[in-house]
């Protein structure tokens, strides 16, 4: 019985720790005020993303990075099904509205002179923010595909070359009835 429940407790320990190492820990970063120093794994997180502009860069392809929040970063109610935030490792009732990791991102990406689009002002300030999700998966809802393809579309037109580019149009009118 003592081994079990020491088992036990360890276990909860561990579990609410949110230490890096912890699987319970996927979300505790995003805390107002993380337990446990995140900064080597958020910079490991990062590293890749010079890697891969350099490569995109290396075959003359545009490179960009672009974010947007999960559920738990924009409301109480978004993505709140039964089971949905227990089976992605966030407690009943959280919310990680900390400003901190898209701050962090933008700082990397300025540092090291890569494009971001940063797409979660939009949602987090949304006064329909849990219709931007579905109600039992983390995941977004048509309206949630629909602003962030709008707010990517945007973002792609002002800042990569493509066929909207006047470069690319010879001289001609550029057809943009696809625009809202």
């Amino acid at each position: 019985w003592g081994r079990q429940n020491l088992g036990w407790m360890w276990k909860e320990q561990m579990q609410t720790s949110g230490g890096p190492s912890s699987p319970q820990a996927r979300y505790a970063w995003l805390d107002d005020h993380p337990s446990a120093d995140w900064s080597m794994h958020v910079e490991q997180a990062f590293e890749p993303l010079r890697h891969l502009a350099d490569l995109a860069h290396g075959v003359a392809a545009d490179f960009a990075v672009v974010t947007y929040p999960v559920p738990w970063q924009v409301s109480l109610k978004a993505s709140n099904g039964d089971g949905v935030r227990r089976r992605a490792g966030v407690p009943e009732g959280a919310i990680y509205p900390n400003r901190r990791p898209f701050e962090q991102l933008t700082e990397y990406c300025r540092d090291h002179q890569l494009p971001l689009l940063d797409t979660s002002p939009k949602f987090q300030n949304s006064n329909r923010a849990e219709q931007l999700y579905f109600h039992n998966a983390p995941q977004f809802s048509p309206d949630g595909h629909d602003a962030y393809a709008s707010e990517l579309a945007l973002f792609l037109i002002q800042n990569l070359r493509g066929p909207w580019s006047e470069a690319t149009t010879e001289g001609r009118p550029l057809d943009a009835s696809w625009r809202r």
